[in-house]
């Protein structure tokens, strides 16, 4: 046998050596062929004992560099399969069930994420939000930005479970995301664009479903209920406003039960007549009367009579009446409704505000759904 020049005496010739794959390799390979896509630093060392932590860790920045895994979190790497190598990265919804257990919170995807998996996407959203209990440094890897809200009741939120190749995550229910929206709606896009997407969430969940949800979050979500009470009846959908109305104030009993429930202030200011809403202000114009409707208003509390003033003050302090600048704002709003122009009081409400007096709510920005 004729020995080639620069080969080696114990190979057979036209057989070419390659290069063994490293222990960390072969146990990437073989979580993924298991239908697995995820593991951690202490899982591989776990698995690998006879491999150095610095061998470990030189083996995945090997893996790295080649695109094989990507670290999305200090000890968390994520596998990636051939099919997902031009995008580098793997769906969120693939591996935020095991990183969340990684980190070891509760969590639910949520906010435009969830609305965006229940097929109420405006348009994409340009994260991926998840809300846990404590607060969660965001991910930006890749392409790929995960958000994380923090919301100390996160793990009674009422979620669906979700299949995905890799298993499941969890993802707030239709009416658990609608209220989220309102909620958080810095995160969301501000209240136009939160608006927007409930018009087709709706589409998701009953009234029943955001009575039983909302009976739960009372009285501790009573604002954020108030805006999303609010905003239902702005993109039109009344079924869902007028079932949320009663949950959100409901009917007070009354001592003696011959006597009539104590009315909210969205059916006062319904029911106070004409005369006594209005009065003449500059030049003839008319205009709200504010003291008027005021003590219409105790009269209706306060069917036996008007309390000290020290009582009202406790009253007030206690929520049973409503302080004076929300009325205020609430009468402006109906004044508003019964007559569109009625010019208001230069200290009541400014452009920009809008008040809904049904819900005694005051919006901070202009809300207007995108249709």
């Amino acid at each position: 046998m004729v020995l080639l020049p620069g080969r080696d005496k114990g190979r057979p010739p036209g057989r070419v050596s390659r290069p063994r794959p490293s222990p960390v390799a072969a146990h990437v390979d073989q979580l993924q062929a298991s239908g697995r896509y995820v593991f951690t630093r202490e899982e591989l060392t776990r698995a690998i004992p006879d491999c150095s932590p610095a061998g470990v860790a030189q083996a995945l920045q090997r893996l790295a560099g080649r695109g094989r895994i990507v670290r999305v979190r200090a000890g968390f790497h994520v596998i990636i399969p051939l099919e997902y190598r031009a995008a580098g990265i793997l769906p969120p919804t693939w591996f935020i069930d095991d990183l969340m257990r990684s980190i070891g919170q509760p969590y639910y995807v949520g906010l435009l994420s969830a609305a965006a998996l229940h097929g109420a996407a405006h348009q994409q959203p340009q994260e991926f939000q998840v809300v846990t209990n404590r607060p969660v440094r965001g991910i930006d890897v890749r392409g790929l930005k995960i958000t994380f809200v923090t919301n100390s009741y996160a793990a009674s939120v009422p979620v669906l479970e979700k299949k995905v190749e890799t298993g499941s995550f969890r993802v707030s229910t239709p009416a658990a995301t609608a209220l989220d929206l309102v909620r958080y709606a810095a995160h969301s896009g501000g209240l136009s664009n939160v608006a927007t997407v409930l018009r087709e969430l709706t589409d998701t969940f009953t009234p029943g479903d955001l009575v039983a949800h909302a009976r739960l979050q009372m009285p501790r979500e009573r604002p954020t209920l108030q805006r999303l009470g609010f905003l239902l009846g702005r993109v039109g959908a009344r079924e869902w406003e007028a079932a949320l109305l009663p949950v959100v104030f409901p009917p007070r009993a009354s001592r003696d039960s011959r006597k009539a429930r104590t009315p909210t202030l969205p059916e006062v200011l319904g029911s106070v007549p004409a005369d006594t809403f209005w009065k003449k202000g500059a030049k003839g114009r008319r205009v709200p009367d504010f003291n008027g409707v005021f003590a219409w208003y105790l009269r209706q509390l306060y069917p036996g009579g008007l309390p000290s003033g020290d009582k009202l003050v406790r009253d007030i302090a206690s929520g049973r009446v409503v302080n004076l600048s929300t009325f205020q704002r609430s009468v402006a709003a109906e004044a508003r409704r019964r007559v569109p122009s009625v010019p208001l009081r230069p200290d009541l409400p400014v452009k920009g505000t809008p008040v809904d007096a049904r819900w005694a709510v005051i919006v901070n920005e202009i809300v207007e759904p995108d249709l």
